[in-house]
């Protein structure tokens, strides 16, 4: 009777800790995406301007508002289903600043995004956004990953440190990468499609490539170089058939960028204005790229979930 209690209240664990993270490093990737990349381009669209935040406005409600909410409810829920391993102090510090961030969000930046859809651009509501979004939505969502980061780390306190902080890395970039990916996919292609030709080519040069590196590109394909030291240094209980399809899914979604999406898509639209490939890369990007995606970014909470039934069948045992 007591070792089935136990096992019930570890296999609900089994599902927290890895949605805990999961989101935090989702909602960090989003805001991070939409600060450093999509903000850029707002100065550099003259026509259609209102049009334009219409499709902002609405596209992040479901890429970044609704997962904002599940955050902050994985965050309580971690309170209840909290490994006992983890100082509740740190769980009580995740869910402080998670809601500051999320409270600004919905109090203060939203407000701002409809006023700029309503009013036009303004440079002072702009500026006002930057340093709001910088000061009360980045920076607190930035310790609350860095009390995941630990957390995470306590979590895998019986692995050997190599392997630990391997895995972690590789699991953190993941979740964050999933955020800025479909930020750009869902949220700033679709407004691609409202911009005019005038306002094309100083739109496209809008935000600086060191930024774009550090922000999206240099994230997103660090984990190749490293997920294949996971067939040999992974935490126990993690099947090498997962590792395998992890890897062959990020070699698809590199091959794939690597061959079409960049030489066929991107690179023309840096020199032109042209909506028939607006819309390729809109509709390749879903049919091609977005189910590989979903794939990557569910199978690290899969194998946290697989570290976590090896911890609890040894608990048990």
């Amino acid at each position: 009777m007591t070792t089935n209690l136990v096992t019930e209240k570890s296999n609900k664990k089994l599902w927290t800790v890895p949605l805990y993270f999961l989101l935090c490093m989702y909602f960090f990737g989003s805001i991070m995406m939409t600060h450093f990349v999509i903000y850029s381009h707002f100065d550099k669209v003259h026509d259609n301007f209102q049009t334009y935040m219409g499709v902002f406005n609405y596209k992040m409600i479901f890429f970044c508002y609704f997962p904002a909410i599940l955050m902050i409810a994985s965050s309580i829920l971690l309170w209840f289903n909290s490994p006992k391993e983890f100082p509740r102090w740190t769980i009580s510090a995740s869910i402080i600043l998670g809601f500051v961030s999320v409270a600004t969000t919905f109090l203060v930046i939203i407000p701002l995004h409809k006023d700029l859809q309503m009013s036009g651009f303004s440079s002072t509501t702009y500026e006002h956004l930057l340093f709001i979004s910088l000061t009360f939505q980045i920076l607190p969502i930035l310790f609350q990953v860095l009390i995941a980061v630990w957390l995470f780390s306590i979590y895998l306190k019986d692995t050997k440190p190599f392997t630990r902080w391997l895995f972690i890395i590789i699991c953190l970039l993941n979740f964050y990468t999933q955020a800025t990916g479909w930020t750009e996919s869902f949220v700033a292609y679709p407004m691609w499609a409202e911009v005019s030709q005038s306002d094309w080519l100083t739109f496209r040069g809008g935000v600086k490539a060191i930024v774009f590196f550090a922000i999206f590109l240099i994230p997103a394909f660090s984990p190749m170089l490293l997920m294949p030291l996971l067939f040999w240094f992974r935490p126990k209980g993690i099947p090498k058939f997962l590792v395998a399809l992890y890897v062959i899914s990020f070699l698809w979604m590199f091959g794939i960028t690597a061959t079409y999406f960049v030489p066929d898509l991107q690179t023309p639209l840096d020199k032109m204005y042209s909506p028939k490939l607006i819309e390729e890369l809109r509709r390749n990007d879903l049919l091609l790229r977005f189910p590989v995606g979903l794939i990557i970014f569910l199978l690290p909470s899969w194998m946290i979930v697989k570290v976590g039934q090896y911890k609890t069948r040894n608990t048990v045992a």
